[in-house]
């Protein structure tokens, strides 16, 4: 992804992206050092478990089970930009300050994700949003307080069917 300050910039940007190349390498640069969170699995999109992982290049990736570590563990590679995806630069509770849960979160009107620790520090940041909106903008989350929903649940039952979710 390419971040961007406003819709205007996003405009310039898509207007002549090769204009942008340098700056977005450094933008990569600098993104790729900051600290993140795998949060999601790579094959169902599903929060992650930290008992369902595979080691890769000395680091471990995780999975939401077993069935998903071990469908990754055959190909890898086909799933890098999954991986890639997986993860969030948001690494504390808004609310306590503490490390994140991937469970636990709720997505934005807007379907951007705001992670907590807890179900009670959930609870607290949607009775009111706008309290921690500072918190979040410190780590790279920017989002309108008046936009805040609950997350959809989604299944889990079977991931045989696609590759693509």
């Amino acid at each position: 992804p390419v971040y961007f300050c406003c819709s205007k910039c996003i405009g310039k940007y898509k207007g002549d992206p090769q204009k942008y190349a340098k700056k977005v390498a450094v933008q990569r640069k600098a993104i790729a050092a900051l600290p993140k969170v795998q949060v999601s699995c790579p094959l169902s999109g599903n929060p992650v478990d930290s008992k369902f992982y595979a080691e890769q290049n000395g680091k471990k990736v995780y999975f939401c089970c077993e069935k998903c570590a071990a469908k990754y563990s055959k190909t890898p590679g086909k799933y890098a930009a999954k991986l890639a995806a997986s993860y969030t630069y948001q690494t504390k509770c808004p609310v306590s300050g503490k490390a994140i849960d991937p469970a636990m979160s709720i997505k934005t009107a807007e379907g951007k994700s705001v992670y907590f620790c807890c179900d009670r520090c959930k609870a607290r940041f949607q009775k009111e949003p706008a309290k921690y909106v500072s918190k979040l903008e410190s780590q790279g989350t920017v989002i309108d307080p008046d936009k805040i929903k609950i997350a959809e649940k989604g299944g889990h039952d079977d991931h045989s069917s696609s590759d693509s979710r």
